[in-house]
């Protein structure tokens, strides 16, 4: 078992080695690096969706713009509990993309990374989402198997026009290392419980800007 001062150690290296990379990242991309940020601080704009609460702590917080759409990052960490299920602690990598259409429904593809306590967790704070993966995973046998989609049934029509097969063969077939989540005007791409690396945040970058450009082709 690792000591509590050698783990401690590593962790900050870890801290230390992730800014290096993002503040690299954010560099090379012309964006804005900013580190830790309060959620409750007003000049910062939060990023929100399924992950966001009142006990989460986001640092590497970099915004800026790509490919003329405007997009936070954030390194977000929290822990989830349940009754009878305990506490997990979870880290995220999350991109948020804005979108130019508006007033999309909530959706959440999770290409299997979450376990029970995220769900429960879920399901309670977002009453009306249900897994709706029999519906919108049918045109793609890899999608379905890779991949849950939840949602509300009331939005059913709408999410059909926003989850193309196109959409679904190429998630599956090429982006199944990172889940998604759309509402409103915004995407989010997650990586879920890993560290940051100059080739996962450049991918974040690449599948979040063609997500953006689908969607926003969709006429709601």
């Amino acid at each position: 078992m690792m000591a509590p001062l050698a783990k401690k150690s590593l962790n900050k290296i870890s801290i230390i080695a992730s800014k290096h990379i993002v503040k690299q990242f954010a560099a090379k991309f012309g964006l804005a690096y900013f580190g830790h940020v309060d959620p409750r601080a007003d000049e910062y704009e939060l990023v929100r969706g399924l992950t966001s609460s009142t006990s989460h702590v986001d640092n590497h917080y970099t915004v800026g713009s790509y490919n003329g759409k405007d997009m936070i990052f954030v390194d977000r960490r929290n822990e989830i509990s349940f009754p009878t299920k305990g506490a997990i602690k979870y880290r995220w990598l999350i991109m948020q993309f804005e979108l130019n259409s508006s007033k999309l429904p909530h959706v959440f593809i999770d290409c299997r990374h979450h376990d029970a306590i995220f769900y429960a967790h879920m399901f309670v704070a977002n009453v009306g989402i249900q897994d709706m993966t029999g519906y919108f995973g049918a045109e793609s046998k890899a999608f379905k198997e890779k991949a849950r989609v939840f949602a509300s049934p009331s939005s059913y029509n709408v999410v059909g026009k926003m989850l193309t097969a196109e959409i679904a063969e190429t998630i599956a077939l090429h982006f199944s290392r990172f889940d998604y989540e759309f509402y409103d005007d915004k995407v989010l791409v997650y990586a879920s419980n890993i560290l940051p690396t100059p080739s996962i945040l450049e991918e974040m970058l690449r599948v979040g800007d063609w997500l953006a450009e689908r969607l926003n082709a969709v006429e709601i």
